[in-house]
């Protein structure tokens, strides 16, 4: 009796250690990459602008003349594009009241 038992353990020994090697292994998992998005030199000039201190001669002074402008009733709008940008980047200038010529909002450039 022992034997027959010590002769099916010894086959099923034999079988787990033959097989064993060929269980699936789980994947292991890439470590994560931080991506860096590295902006060009153009933001630096983009940092310089300020709301309400910032003038249109500045404005051109430091970016050059707008791909284009837009002109409503509240004000006008200077649309600058670069090629690694999502979107437009656009300044927006009032028409009346004291801030008329200075910058009164920013819509940075987002960089690819």
């Amino acid at each position: 009796m022992s034997r027959q038992f010590l002769l099916v353990l010894l086959m099923g020994l034999l079988l787990s250690g033959c097989f064993g090697p060929f269980k699936k292994q789980p994947k292991p998992e890439p470590s994560p990459e931080l991506v860096n998005i590295i902006a060009p030199t153009q933001s630096i000039k983009w940092n310089k602008i300020k709301p309400i201190n910032s003038d249109k001669t500045q404005i051109k002074g430091l970016l050059g003349t707008p791909d284009f402008v837009d002109i409503h009733n509240s004000g006008e709008d200077w649309y600058y594009s670069y090629v690694r940008s999502v979107d437009y980047a656009v300044i927006s200038f009032p028409v009346s009241g004291d801030l008329v010529n200075h910058v009164q909002y920013i819509r940075y450039p987002e960089w690819k």
